[in-house]
This record gives structure tokens, C-alpha cells and sequence, in this order.
């Protein structure tokens, strides 16, 4: 009566084992093709391969509920290859690709996954060049700053330069978000090399069959981004600045907006000074689907970096952040930002820093809905005694809000540490950590104060004969008397390395790792559960 179900598991099992080796074989195809096709008069090349293998054993103990790991035993292989030839006419071809396999569905859902992969060419003075695949453009931070993958441009004419793009930016999961396509150009004018401008333009769109069902609610979007940029430096000073225009539309709904961002910097450098300025406004309806932006807000920056003695080094800035710009909402918010920061360092083997700010937000409303400040005061120091290494930091945050007391928060850590480099018998170095962390957290609400600690031990011991180990342990407790709830959260862990053949290149690690929590409820209730894993992890470069 079972011999079907055993049948179909077997044949699950070979489909999974052909699904993985199938495409490790086309990867391989396309990379010896991509050699054959090249002209035997290369005086350069170079070919890397690595691949990472690990075969790891999850064990769960307790309320196995709450865990996001899966019980069992699985595998992972990480796979890079890399490719690099110039020829004798000067051309550049570079190409690569990263993928992995696993069986472990909590890593990821597929058992065969094409992670990025690249394929460029250059002419003889990199000038210009195509690339397909993945790769990163930057346009300007308003219109396209991000990864794509598709094709990609670099057209150079004197001190002209064009880059196109074409491409998707978000691979589409089924009823979760849409894929995007992007396509756009950049066109650069260099007058010196410490003048320049340029202006991008760029539109993306959802592609609506990569969602199955496209009446489900998250948006369906399109936008289109015009920018022109520029920067500019004489003597000391440098300026740049940037504005933009976005025209975008929801296709669903067909609500469409438009709006622009600006900003402008400058900068004055001296030896021992530097000063900067900034000012910065983002319209409520302006989107970038490529870019990045905070919208509805406008920021004004200063900054005064001065290192006023060999000894002593002076940060000061003020910042201020207005938003509702359009007076869509009920009240407009300031909040004025200064901060104050001095490090001090009497020698090499001391140095002590201390920083105040101050963040006071307040609505022009006559209610005074929002009017709040938020105070922060750090202080650290540094040491180094011969090879020991102790600091120490402490930083407390206090929030008062006038509008809403019940939100007055005060929260303070403290970190001590000590670090060390030691010699041992044999030739082995032995480098010990010591850490320890302590909070607390207290509402003006709620008399009873949050507290927790964290202890941390680490240690690396690495040996003359390409050995190293490696182990640490963590506990932390937090005590949460707000609500008569207690944490706790230790973590054990050992690795020991070998370098196989003396070679940072090829590394055989066996690992261990634990994880064992438990939470004690008002009710006296007590819930654990615990996470250990094994690892068996192999990494070879060719």
C-alpha cells in the first residue's frame, strides 16, 4: 500500500538532484562558450571560480512554534564565476555569475537560483563599453541610483559622455509586488576636471503579468523622472546641486501627481577646517521609483568639522527639517537639530570623546499638538595598554513631550569592553574579547523601569599551521518590569578552521551553534525553546 508514496518521494528526490546539476551544466556551457568565442591573441586572461558548499543539521527543542528554522538536515552551494581577458587590439571582456542551490525552502524557494550575473565589453581605452546582466547605475539621487538587470550603456565623445539603460529593478513575486521595468539616459558634460553637468532621464512601469492576480490591492505604478545636475569647484570651495521633476501615475486608480526636488551643498576645506551647507526641499507628490527621496519635507544642514590642535578635533552641526510642506495636513512640523561633538586625543594610546544634541520639534498649530524634545549625550574613551585594549562608552537618550507627557522616556546604555592580542605557547595568537552591556528604560507613565545586560565572550586563536578556532558565547538577560515579563537569550557557538594547502583560498570549517530562549509572562508561565545547528562548510577559489 505504500509503494506508490515511496515511488513519487523517489522521483521528487531525482528531479530535485537533476533541477540542481542542470543548471550548474548551462552555466558551464555558457562560460566555455563564451571563451571558445574569443580570439586566440589575448595576452591576458584570467578565469575564477569559487564555490562555497555547506551541509548544516537544524535540531529545535521546546515551543518549536515560535522558530524560524526548519528541523532537519540540508545543503547549500554558493557558486561565483568570474572572467576577465584583454586582448592584443586592446578589447576588455569581463563577465560573471553567482548562483545557488539548496534544499532548505526557509534560504529559499527554489531549489536552483541564478543569484546576478554580468557580461561586459570594453574598448581599448575604456571609454566605452556595454554591459548585460546586473549591474549598478547612478544617474543622480533623485531619477535612477540602484541595481539593474538588462543592459547598460557608456558612450564617451571628447568630454561628452551618454550612458543608456534598459532594464528590470524588482524581480515580480507572484500577489506579493509587481516586476519593474526601467529604461532611461544620462548625458554628461565635463568642462574641467572639477567641473561638470549632466541630466538624467528616466521612466519605469509594473509589468502586470508578473502578478497572477492583478486585482489585489498593493498599487500598480508608473513614473517618469527628468533631472539636471551639476557640480562646480574653485580654490577650497565645491558646489553641487541637483533638480528634479517626477510625473507619476497609479494605473489602478489612475491618480496621477506632479512635483519636484531640489537641493544645493557646499563645502570649504582647509587643512584643518571643513565647512558644509546644505538645503534640500522634496515636494509631498514628488516619486521616484529609481531614485531616492523623503518626500514633503525640506532640510537645511550646516556643519563645521575643525580640528582645532593636534589634540582636539570639533564637530559642530545644526540641522532643521520642516514637513507638510503643501499644508495638507492639520499642522506644520519643525524640528531644529544642533549637536556639539569634541574628540580628544592626548596620545596615541588615549582618546576621549563627548557629544550633545538636542532635537526640539514643534507644530504651528494653536493647540501645540506636537512639541517635544529629544536630548542625547554620549561619552566614550579609549586605551591601549601594550596589548590590552579596554573602552568604555555611555550614551543616555530623554525624551520630553510637552504635548503628551505620558511619552516622557528616558533610556541609558552603558558598554564596557576589553580587548587583547596575545602571544601563546607554540606560536598560536590568541585575541580575547570581553563585552558587557547594560540598559535601562523608564516611562514617566509607568514607574516601574526596564532594565537589561548583555555579556559577551569571543575569542580567535589562530595557529602556524593555517589552523584557527574560533568560539563565543552571549547572554543576555532583560527584565521588563513595565509589563512583569522576563527574557532571557543565551547563545553558544565554536568554529574551528583549516586552511587547506596554507591557502586563504581553499578553508574547510566545522561549525556550532546554539540559541536557547525563554520568556517568563506576568501570568508566571515560562515558554522555551532552543535552536542548535551543525555546519560542515567548504570554500574553494580557483
Amino acid at each position: 500500500m505504500n509503494e506508490k508514496p515511496e515511488l513519487n518521494r523517489k522521483r521528487r528526490r531525482a528531479t530535485l538532484s537533476n533541477n540542481a546539476v542542470a543548471p550548474i551544466v548551462v552555466s558551464s556551457l555558457i562560460a566555455a562558450t563564451m571563451m571558445a568565442a574569443l580570439p586566440s591573441s589575448a595576452v591576458a586572461s584570467d578565469f575564477k571560480f569559487n564555490i562555497e558548499s555547506r551541509i548544516y543539521s537544524n535540531m529545535l527543542s521546546g515551543s518549536t512554534e515560535q522558530v524560524v528554522l526548519k528541523e532537519g538536515t540540508f545543503h547549500e552551494e554558493n557558486l561565483n564565476l568570474g572572467y576577465f581577458r584583454k586582448n592584443q587590439g586592446g578589447i576588455t571582456i569581463k563577465a560573471g555569475a553567482a548562483a545557488r542551490i539548496t534544499s532548505d525552502r526557509a534560504v529559499s524557494k527554489k531549489d536552483f537560483d541564478l543569484r546576478n550575473y554580468f557580461f561586459s565589453i570594453y574598448d581599448r581605452n575604456d571609454k566605452n563599453s556595454v554591459t548585460l546582466g546586473d549591474s549598478y547605475v547612478g544617474f543622480s539621487k533623485y531619477t535612477f541610483s540602484r541595481n539593474i538587470e538588462g543592459i547598460s550603456g557608456a558612450l564617451k565623445f571628447g568630454r561628452t559622455s551618454l550612458t543608456p539603460v534598459y532594464g528590470r529593478t524588482a524581480k515580480g513575486e507572484n500577489n506579493v509586488s509587481y516586476a519593474r521595468m526601467a529604461q532611461g539616459a544620462r548625458i554628461e558634460r565635463s568642462f574641467s576636471e572639477r567641473a561638470k553637468i549632466g541630466a538624467s532621464y528616466v521612466s519605469s512601469s509594473d509589468d502586470k503579468s508578473s502578478v497572477a492576480d492583478d486585482t489585489a490591492i498593493f498599487a500598480r505604478e508608473e513614473n517618469a523622472v527628468t533631472g539636471f545636475d551639476g557640480t562646480f569647484a574653485a580654490g577650497r570651495f565645491s558646489f553641487e546641486g541637483e533638480f528634479a521633476s517626477s510625473d507619476y501615475k497609479e494605473q489602478k486608480s489612475a491618480r496621477r501627481e506632479n512635483d519636484s526636488a531640489w537641493h544645493v551643498k557646499t563645502i570649504y576645506r582647509k587643512p584643518s577646517v571643513r565647512v558644509e551647507g546644505e538645503y534640500e526641499v522634496v515636494g509631498s507628490s514628488f516619486n521616484t521609483l529609481a531614485g531616492w527621496a523623503a518626500k514633503d519635507r525640506a532640510i537645511t544642514n550646516a556643519r563645521l568639522l575643525w580640528n582645532t590642535a593636534g589634540w582636539l578635533d570639533t564637530d559642530l552641526s545644526y540641522e532643521t527639517r520642516r514637513n507638510n510642506l503643501n499644508g495638507a495636513l492639520a499642522y506644520t512640523e519643525t524640528a531644529a537639530i544642533p549637536k556639539v561633538a569634541f574628540t580628544i586625543a592626548p596620545s596615541r594610546a588615549a582618546n576621549f570623546s563627548v557629544s550633545h544634541s538636542v532635537r526640539t520639534s514643534a507644530s504651528d498649530d494653536a493647540a501645540k499638538t506636537v512639541n517635544r524634545d529629544v536630548t542625547t549625550t554620549g561619552a566614550g574613551a579609549n586605551f591601549i595598554f601594550g596589548q590590552w585594549k579596554p573602552a568604555a562608552n555611555f550614551e543616555t537618550n530623554k525624551t520630553q513631550d510637552r504635548a503628551a507627557p505620558i511619552n516622557n522616556f528616558v533610556n541609558t546604555y552603558a558598554d564596557l569592553s576589553l580587548r587583547a592580542s596575545l602571544d601563546a605557547p607554540a606560536a598560536w595568537k590568541i585575541h580575547p574579547t570581553l563585552g558587557w552591556r547594560a540598559t535601562t528604560d523608564k516611562y514617566d507613565a509607568n514607574p516601574n523601569e526596564d532594565t537589561g545586560n548583555t555579556l559577551t565572550l569571543r575569542t580567535i586563536a589562530r595557529g602556524p599551521k593555517h589552523v584557527e578556532i574560533a568560539g563565543f558565547f552571549t547572554d543576555t538577560k532583560t527584565d521588563r518590569r513595565s509589563s512583569n515579563t522576563k527574557l532571557g537569550r543565551r547563545n553558544l557557538g565554536a568554529e574551528t578552521l583549516f586552511k587547506l594547502a596554507g591557502s586563504d583560498d581553499k578553508t574547510l570549517s566545522l561549525a556550532y551553534n546554539s540559541n536557547e530562549y525563554e520568556q517568563t509572562a506576568a501570568a508566571g508561565t515560562t515558554t522555551s525553546y532552543g535552536e542548535k545547528i551543525i555546519e560542515t562548510r567548504l570554500r574553494l577559489k580557483f
